[in-house]
């Protein structure tokens, strides 16, 4: 597993240029990628530039508010771009204060975390 660099935004009055912040973008690692989280999480744009479709899987560490526990599967097209989050803390951290992430196929696929 490869450790993610959580790309951080600044509230200020000249905005993000969407177009620099791409360049943000990381190849997903075979075997997943992981972050190290805090309490309100980060979100995830996820770009598939493949001619099939991938899943992102976020394993759920404990049981969400209606008390079961379940995974996010986000399905994830050819050729297309998701964002999913933010990933709570409470639910997908690790022991290790970590959001594991697996994919279904690693080709052509890249992530960005994003922290406000």
């Amino acid at each position: 597993m490869a450790e993610l660099t959580v790309y951080s935004m600044v509230l200020d009055t000249t905005g993000v240029d969407v177009e620099e912040a791409s360049a943000n973008f990381q190849a997903v690692a075979a075997g997943g990628d992981y972050i190290t989280n805090t309490a309100n999480g980060p979100l995830y744009i996820v770009v598939n530039t493949s001619s099939s479709a991938t899943t992102v899987t976020i394993a759920s560490q404990k049981a969400c508010d209606q008390g079961s526990t379940h995974n996010i599967a986000l399905a994830v097209g050819a050729n297309e771009v998701r964002m999913v989050g933010p990933i709570g803390a409470s639910r997908f951290n690790d022991s290790n204060g970590r959001v594991q992430l697996t994919y279904s196929t690693d080709t052509g696929v890249e992530v960005m975390p994003i922290r406000g």
